[in-house]
């Protein structure tokens, strides 16, 4: 496996910051910018994996990542009762606790996603962490998983689609791509990979035995070119396009996270995969140009997405809002309760009662949640049906009879019969990363800094 020094000076402005932990006060060295290089593809059938060479800068030695805290029991991520927060909470007297956007946890009341990353202390306490649902329909424990805390997973974000939906916030899409993933997984492997205890969980289509047994052989291929020491950083090819890549800050940390991102691009190789169609990958130059072009933010198209997730479909509905509370804009914190609902129509509260709770939690004034779909406005009414009733018709198939108790107050805001997790106060100070968002027409990159060290620990490149 061959390194490729070419475009040396586009991969070190891609990354020489990744590489650099002086503080912030001088820029990194052509010296460090010049170790950064990528290395000739490994491949096995449709999935090409590059990967990327360069020095440590992050002291890895007393940090660990969420599988292995929890398998340690050393974290606790627990149930809170809302669709979207978890609380994370790092038991060891001495490890900080790295959770990576991405990660899969099983169990709770539903399978979640981590949507962000964060590097949390020793006896943390617990720390609430941004998360989306994978599975749609259960909101009670399942057979050998608690309810109030979840278990440890070795799976992680399949596809770009699931990605993206996830890094902008956007919990319908979440849901809408893990049944478009189920769906080509099924058609992959020849068997119906659904679970029958849950047919909407993610996690355990993952676990069925057709879709282990055929990603096991990539694994089998391609697992140990991952173990090299001086790998800081993979990127991904499926069908001969790159797909995403993930970097880090230094090779412990990558080899880490290596089994996990191998398996999510086996298994979305996996789904993509084409009996008639074979796809030579890249050059390493082209991969170069793809993370040396992620690090330059342009403008995206109207509507199609902001910082915050919230998506052009809700566009008309946010400006409804702004224009009702006279220039001040409490949409993020609405549509965002409202776009997370995993109710249908059957609902038993009317829309005006869960608005009105939505507003109370959220502190705004209730006249201007409900003037967001006045009544002269056809295309926000139907815009209403869909924040409410129509983003998961998923849920509603597998739950004819409506929604539970439990769903409906959570979504109207309200505290949970039969809370599984006691409310504990959460540290607003455990997070010591703070994420930049780099976004052009064709990628969205985020980049994980620790705060207090001033180095960058992790980046992200999802490939639009």
């Amino acid at each position: 496996m061959k390194p490729s020094y070419v475009a040396v000076g586009l991969i070190g402005l891609a990354l020489g910051g990744l590489w650099y932990t002086g503080g912030g006060t001088r820029p990194p060295t052509a010296q460090a910018a010049d170790q950064i290089r990528v290395s000739d593809p490994v491949t096995h059938e449709n999935l090409a994996v590059f990967f990327v060479r360069g020095p440590d800068t992050v002291d890895d030695s007393l940090v660990v990542t969420l599988q292995e805290a929890i398998e340690r029991k050393w974290a606790v991520v627990h149930e809170t009762g809302q669709v979207n927060e978890l609380a994370v909470e790092n038991l060891s007297a001495d490890y900080e606790l790295f959770v990576q956007s991405g990660d899969m946890i099983k169990g709770g009341r539903q399978d979640r996603l981590i949507a962000s990353d964060l590097l949390v202390p020793p006896a943390s306490g617990r720390v609430a962490v941004r998360v989306h649902c994978v599975e749609a329909g259960r909101w009670t424990g399942r057979s050998n998983d608690e309810a109030a805390r979840f278990n440890k997973s070795d799976s992680y974000a399949v596809g770009n689609d699931v990605k993206l939906a996830n890094a902008y916030y956007d919990q319908s899409r979440v849901w809408e791509n893990v049944k478009v993933n189920q769906d080509k997984l099924t058609k992959t492997v020849g068997v119906q990979v659904n679970a029958a205890e849950s047919p909407t969980s993610l996690q355990l289509a993952l676990e069925n035995p057709a879709v282990r047994a055929k990603a096991e052989a990539y694994r089998q291929a391609l697992g140990a070119a991952g173990e090299m020491r001086g790998v800081v950083g993979a990127v991904f090819v499926v069908n001969g396009k790159v797909t995403s890549a993930e970097v880090y800050g230094s090779n412990g940390l990558f080899r880490k996270a290596w089994p996990k991102l191998l398996k999510a691009a086996s298994e979305e190789a996996l789904a993509e995969k084409a009996a008639d169609r074979t796809a030579h990958p890249p050059t390493a130059r082209v991969v170069e140009m793809f993370l040396a072009s992620a690090a330059k933010a342009e403008p995206t198209e109207a509507g199609q997405s902001d910082a915050r997730g919230v998506t052009g479909r809700s566009g008309a509905t946010r400006q409804s809002v702004l224009r009702a509370s006279g220039g001040n804009d409490p949409a993020p914190f609405v549509l965002e309760r409202l776009n997370n609902a995993d109710v249908g129509p059957e609902v038993n509260q009317t829309d005006s009662v869960i608005l009105g709770r939505v507003a109370q939690t959220e502190g705004v004034q209730l006249p201007a949640v409900q003037s967001a779909i006045p009544n002269s406005e056809p295309a926000l009414q139907e815009q209403q049906r869909r924040v409410l009733g129509n983003l998961n018709p998923r849920f509603r198939r597998a739950n004819p009879s409506g929604p539970t108790p439990d769903v409906i107050r959570d979504i109207a805001g309200l505290e949970p019969a039969q809370n599984p997790s006691p409310q504990q106060p959460v540290n607003p100070n455990g997070n010591r990363l703070s994420t930049n968002r780099v976004e052009n027409p064709s990628t969205l990159m985020l980049e994980a800094k620790d705060s207090v060290k001033n180095v960058v620990i992790h980046r992200s490149y999802i490939k639009k």
